[in-house]
């Protein structure tokens, strides 16, 4: 049986809530930076956006280090703003990403 409680261990793939809450920043500042493609899209798991833990830590190591650009996931197809927004509130508007 899972125990749902309390883990103590960080999830490996993070809701954009968690993903900014990890990040120490706010949601829409998650999203300027996805938009900007200085952090990577979300990719869809079962009904739900996620972001892979280590990638988004990777892409903040690009960004501090400088010599980053954009991420591109070329297998991945590109999740809107109003996708990502919805799916984030839970209104079962869902973005349509492979992984």
């Amino acid at each position: 049986m899972i125990n749902r409680g309390h883990r103590p261990y960080p999830p490996d793939w993070l809701s954009a809530e968690s993903a900014a809450y990890a990040l120490d920043i706010g949601m829409s500042t998650l999203y300027a930076l996805i938009r900007a493609k200085r952090l990577p899209q979300g990719v869809k798991i079962g009904g739900n956006v996620r972001w892979c833990r280590e990638t988004l830590l990777a892409a903040v190591d690009r960004i501090a280090e400088g010599g980053f650009d954009e991420i591109n996931q070329a297998d991945d197809e590109a999740v809107n703003d109003d996708e990502i927004m919805g799916a984030a509130r839970g209104n079962g508007t869902q973005a349509n990403v492979g992984h």
